[in-house]
């Protein structure tokens, strides 16, 4: 997975600096320990942050520390895929380096569109007005957001995006809504038969079996 790759890189980073240091870490010196540009680090810092992995200490002699399970995760003690992590944020259909890390909806039960506010890490250069969205499932509630960016705030690292639709993936396996003891008929029913048997029990397709009890198609 990339995302976990490329924020396991600063995190680790951290750490070292904080071990051999004893302080907090500034992000020029992160910037200098991985090679990236310092407003690289700031961002994935702001997803590191979200995912309690770092806290920032601020006033003199301020920067980043980890924490106790930032450090876990550095040294290898926690698999780092297992924890929550942002969502990457589809943009006009293709996958940005952009990522969601809160999403707050309003107007949800008014008589107008709903929408939401996208609070991101990463470059924004990649989204502007007009341009068409989709994010996540989210992790807790399973929500797939889909919609129009409104306008673009580079400062607050937010986007506004007009709702135009939203589905909940439900947490459910397949035996849980499949259909037991399902009703089949052979390649040489009759439509005439097919069609009664799929109007009688309210039904919109039939499995069509052979004699050995194998699927060859289906009809609807």
């Amino acid at each position: 997975m990339d995302i976990p790759q490329s924020l396991y890189e600063i995190l680790l980073a951290i750490v070292n600096i904080y071990s051999s240091e004893k302080r907090p870490v500034t992000s020029v010196e992160i910037a200098e320990y991985v090679g990236k540009s310092d407003g690289t680090v700031r961002n994935v810092i702001s997803a590191l942050k979200a995912m309690g992995l770092v806290e920032a200490k601020t006033g003199p002699g301020g920067g980043y520390v980890p924490t106790v399970k930032g450090v876990e995760i550095a040294r290898g003690n926690v698999a780092f895929d297992k924890l929550w992590e942002p969502i990457r944020l589809i943009v006009n259909g293709r996958p940005t380096q952009l990522y969601v890390l809160e999403l707050d909806f309003m107007g949800l039960g008014g008589p107008l569109s709903p929408k939401v506010v996208l609070k991101v890490v990463g470059s924004m250069h990649q989204v502007t007005r007009g341009s068409r969205v989709v994010v996540g499932p989210t992790q807790a509630t399973r929500v797939i957001v889909r919609g129009e960016v409104v306008e673009v705030n580079s400062s607050r690292r937010e986007i506004l995006v007009n709702v135009e639709s939203m589905v909940a993936v439900p947490r459910l396996k397949a035996r849980e809504l499949m259909t037991g003891n399902v009703l089949s008929v052979s390649p040489g029913e009759s439509l005439r038969k097919v069609a009664e048997i799929i109007l009688e029990k309210n039904i919109r397709a039939l499995p069509v079996v052979d004699g050995s009890g194998r699927l060859v198609g289906i009809i609807s």
